[in-house]
């Protein structure tokens, strides 16, 4: 069983949200482009990101 959490802030471009946003945005573009993806998967995209 995976939990949801909502998280509710008032600067949503703190440094702390950023990896967050990271993952949040990738997960909707493998999502709009038909890519069944898991966190396993989107690491290295992420870690593409960071860079």
């Amino acid at each position: 069983m995976m939990a949801k959490v909502i998280c509710i802030c008032n600067d949503l471009y703190t440094p702390a949200l950023r990896p967050i946003r990271q993952i949040a945005k990738l997960k909707h573009i493998c999502k709009k482009e038909g890519y069944k993806t898991n966190s396993i998967d989107r690491q290295p995209l992420l870690n593409i990101l960071d860079e």
